[in-house]
């Protein structure tokens, strides 16, 4: 499940997702990043992220399967 506490990261207007992730400390490096992202490892409100070039968006990201953030 998700978990009730969970660390905040307030993203940007136009930010890109991989910068956010590694903002935020979800990620080592923007190539993890864009690795996770093509494999299918980040979800962003239970939706899959399938773009590099997606942008941020408000709301709880699942990077693996352990990491949660939430993007306000």
């Amino acid at each position: 499940g998700v978990p009730g506490d969970m660390p905040e990261y307030k993203t940007r207007k136009g930010e890109s997702l991989i910068d956010a992730l590694l903002a935020s400390g979800s990620v080592t490096s923007k190539s993890e990043a864009r690795r996770l992202i093509e494999q299918g490892g980040v979800k962003v409100n239970d939706v899959v992220v399938k773009s590099v070039d997606a942008k941020a968006e408000e709301g709880t990201v699942k990077v693996g399967k352990r990491k949660f953030v939430r993007f306000v």
